[in-house]
């Protein structure tokens, strides 16, 4: 059906396969930016960094302590500087 010697895999890729040219070129470099780009997806998520999250939490505690009255304002302004 496709020759002497080409086996389906060798259609697409060999010789006059559908992967030459620009069209191939194409889909390599799509493929490639999708693995590359699922790896940086996948450091960022292991290994980013969790202190903003932290400085936010940490600022939100001592917003809801000056809101109960437990701190007063020079000490709720001196613990804002101290996380920033």
């Amino acid at each position: 059906m496709y020759g002497q010697g080409m086996g389906f895999s060798n259609w697409m890729w060999g010789v006059g396969g559908l992967m030459h040219g620009p069209v191939g070129m194409i889909v390599m470099v799509l493929f490639w930016a999708l693995i590359i780009a699922l790896v940086v997806k996948i450091f960022q998520h292991f290994f980013s960094s969790k202190t903003s999250d932290r400085q936010s939490s940490a600022l939100e505690i001592i917003k809801e302590r000056y809101a109960s009255g437990e701190i007063s304002k020079p000490e709720f302004d001196q613990m804002k500087k101290d996380i920033a």
